[in-house]
């Protein structure tokens, strides 16, 4: 059985394990699921998908995660993270596609 390690992140880059003593600096790490803000419920919520997009603020590259409930969110560098209610599927396909040069 592989052992795994709950971690915290404040801005999607930097993630501390829940002791303090692990430090991971990556965008690559593969997230299982996200606590919602206190304003959403703060309850944890699996990670359905995850993508690259242009952020909200037009300025850079991001990961969106679509949660399995009715958001999504993204950390954008300049206004932290951003909670949009989910898209549409038709409308998520059409994102993706927009965005396939910025995903592997």
């Amino acid at each position: 059985m592989v052992k795994t390690e709950e971690f915290t992140t404040s801005n999607d880059i930097n993630h501390i394990s829940k002791d303090g003593k692990t430090l991971i600096v990556s965008e690559k790490i593969e997230k299982r699921w996200i606590k919602l803000p206190k304003q959403l419920g703060e309850k944890r919520v699996d990670i359905k998908e995850s993508f690259k997009v242009i952020c909200v603020c037009k300025k850079h590259i991001t990961r969106l995660y679509i949660l399995d409930c009715e958001y999504m969110t993204m950390y954008c560098d300049e206004n932290g993270w951003a909670w949009l209610r989910k898209f549409n599927d038709k409308d998520l396909k059409e994102m993706k596609e927009k965005c396939a040069e910025y995903n592997d």
